[in-house]
């Protein structure tokens, strides 16, 4: 899940901006037990599809109120919304996110619609 950019240097508590460290080595690093056979393989496979830079935005948007850019939406919504919500509910898990747990179903609701929102309204080639 190295996509995410989730590092162990996390702030304790809800702020304005945290540091979201530096990306991991081992990509399960800091993940508790899988909690079934092959989960943490669904959720590598998700974020094979976000390049690591899009991955940081998109955990900065959850976590700090940012908006993603629209290259950052695309592929958060090409990854899929099941990716999307098995990603949140994973960070939302982990120890040193626990404080943002109360806040990041709503937050992963907020940051898919804009990036809906955002990928709907791109403008389409011209065929002319």
């Amino acid at each position: 899940m190295a996509a995410l950019g989730l590092g162990s240097d996390a702030a304790d508590a809800p702020s304005n901006v945290i540091d979201l460290g530096t990306i991991p080595t081992n990509p399960h690093e800091g993940l508790p037990p899988e909690p079934y056979p092959g989960y943490y393989d669904y959720l590598d496979f998700c974020t094979a599809k976000v390049p690591v830079e899009c991955g940081g935005k998109l955990v900065e948007a959850l976590l700090n109120t940012n908006e993603a850019s629209y290259d950052c939406c695309q592929n958060l919504i090409e990854m899929g919304k099941d990716c999307h919500d098995t990603l949140v509910k994973t960070i939302a898990s982990m120890e040193e996110y626990k404080s943002y747990a109360s806040i990041l179903p709503q937050r992963g609701s907020e940051v898919w619609n804009y990036c809906a929102h955002v990928a709907a309204a791109a403008p389409t080639p011209s065929l002319v």
